[in-house]
């Protein structure tokens, strides 16, 4: 009988090893591995070494068990007991750390495009950190290459956001160790719709939502804007409940968001926009009405409100059309980053009461509806606009009731009227304002004939429900029922007439501005 592992054989073995898969830290593995003759057959029996060149990054014994205890590579080597000469078996295993940076896409971005970073431990929910040039970047998206171990390898998508600086470093911090991982790319100084000044940047048709938190206010301004802005169209194909939210860290008395419907333009011989003759505007004290201001003895006046980190507006059944998102402010000394979101539905802090909607004033409704009716300041920077008309002159008055604010930690309401007179398509003219501190407010005055605006704006901005009673001059009685044929005839004596007229004088020259 021969030998069962006859050694005249043993240069024409060789160890054939299976697989090593990439290995992350802590990982463990079982290592497996044969004796082949060149044919390609088993040796039947044939025992296996295993060892590792880098124990510290993994640890192997010679059955082939395995574990990941360091980050780095380590070359596996399979030999062959019993049979020396056979040709051992090798090869290179990768130990890939808790958190690693492979790549990104693209190399050099703008504010508000996202960046795609591909690597180790990106899942926003292990990280710490996630900076660039300092400035901590909001997740846009994580897809990891395996569901079922999202901690493994994915890609993490994130928005762009000011002020990076031309060349800065991306660092992420994993919460595992706290070890930074960087790598630097370049970040163009604008955002990703400039210029978007003088000409706007169309969304286009919003079917759903339009979401950037990563636009920016450049550094500085160009000589020919007189108020640098930011400006944006989007359709609405068809009639649709529309909110329109801008928002940002920086904000000031020239810090502000304003809507347009119909029409927007831009002089270049003005250096200014034009609105269009039939346009209204939402925005915090920023309300034109048929393409006009409100204005008192030829000035024109501003609807007052707090200023706000941000701007909610929210419209019921928006008509289809284009719209413009005007954002303007003052040019800062860098980059200051905002963010947009226009969604195809109402969001509010409150239900949608009965008289929405009534935000800007094609769409005021009859003060009639008021009656009894629980109101509301919806969102901060929204205002009410009522409408009625007075046929006789006499005295009208207004008294709003706010309630609680609807976030304890919101300042209490404070509600303010304005009574506009509407001499459209001439001018709107404020008859008066009530404008005292507190969640009561109240207007008394003597009106004319002719159509009237009442407004109610919360300064405080604070979402709230209120009520409005109001009491205006009564039409009069209607003429009595005459039979056919029958005449009356009612002469008033000369002097009857020279008073009458000169009464009517008396009481225009009183209200004369």
């Amino acid at each position: 009988m021969g030998c069962l592992f006859p050694a005249d054989q043993s240069t024409e073995l060789l160890v054939e090893l299976d697989s090593v898969p990439e290995l992350f830290l802590r990982d463990s593995l079982r290592l497996t591995a044969r004796v082949v003759r060149a044919t390609g057959d088993s040796v039947p029996g044939a025992v296996v070494s295993f060892s590792s060149s880098a124990p510290a990054v993994l640890s192997i014994d010679p059955a082939g068990e395995g574990l990941a205890v360091g980050v780095g590579s380590a070359t596996v080597t399979a030999s062959a007991l019993v049979f020396a000469s056979a040709t051992p078996a090798t090869a290179e295993v990768r130990v890939r750390g808790l958190l690693e940076i492979d790549s990104i896409k693209p190399p050099m971005v703008r504010f508000g495009d996202s960046l795609h970073v591909f690597g180790v431990g990106l899942n926003p929910d292990s990280l710490f950190t996630t900076s660039l040039g300092g400035v901590e970047l909001n997740a846009a998206q994580y897809v990891a290459a395996d569901p079922k171990r999202p901690g493994r390898l994915g890609r993490l998508s994130l928005w762009v956001k000011p002020p990076a600086e031309r060349f800065s470093t991306l660092t992420l911090v994993s919460f595992a160790g706290g070890v930074v991982f960087p790598d630097t790319i370049a970040v163009l100084q604008r955002d990703r719709y400039e210029p978007n000044d003088t000409t706007p940047s169309n969304l286009g048709d919003v079917p759903a939502a339009f979401y950037n938190p990563a636009l920016a206010f450049e550094a500085g301004g160009r000589a020919d804007v007189t108020q640098p802005a930011d400006w944006y169209t989007f359709t609405n194909p068809a009639t649709a409940d529309r909110t329109i939210i801008v928002s940002s860290d920086f904000v000031g008395a020239a810090t502000f968001s304003v809507f347009v419907t119909d029409s927007l333009g831009w002089n270049a011989g003005l250096a200014q926009y034009v609105v269009g003759s039939r346009s209204w505007t939402i925005g915090p004290q920023t309300y034109l009405c048929s393409g006009k201001s409100v204005t008192r003895n030829g000035v024109p006046v501003v609807l007052k409100e707090q200023v706000f980190p941000i701007t909610i507006v929210s419209l019921a059944n928006l008509p289809a059309g284009t719209y413009h998102v005007l954002v303007p402010y003052l040019a800062p000394a860098q980059p200051r980053a905002y963010q947009v979101l226009i969604t195809r539905s109402y969001q509010s802090s409150l239900p949608r009461d009965a008289a929405e909607e009534n935000d800007y004033c094609d769409v005021a409704k009859p003060i009639a509806v008021t009656v009894g009716a629980t109101l509301s300041v919806d969102n901060p920077h929204d205002i009410d606009w009522y409408r009625f008309s007075v046929t006789t002159a006499g005295p009208a008055s207004f008294t709003a009731v706010a309630g609680k604010a609807l976030n304890p930690n919101l300042p209490d309401p404070d509600l303010d009227l304005y009574l506009i007179r509407d001499f459209r398509p001439d001018s709107l003219v404020l008859v008066t304002p009530a404008t005292t501190d507190g969640s009561t407010e109240t207007l008394s005055v003597g009106v004319l004939p002719g159509n009237y605006f009442l407004v109610v704006v919360d300064f405080a901005g604070s979402p709230t429900q209120y009520t409005l009673a109001s009491t205006i001059p009564p039409a009069p009685p209607a003429a009595p029922f005459q039979a056919e044929g029958a005449t009356t005839v009612h002469r008033r004596a000369p002097q009857e007439r020279v008073s009458a007229v000169g009464a009517r004088l008396r009481a225009q020259g009183a209200r004369r501005p």
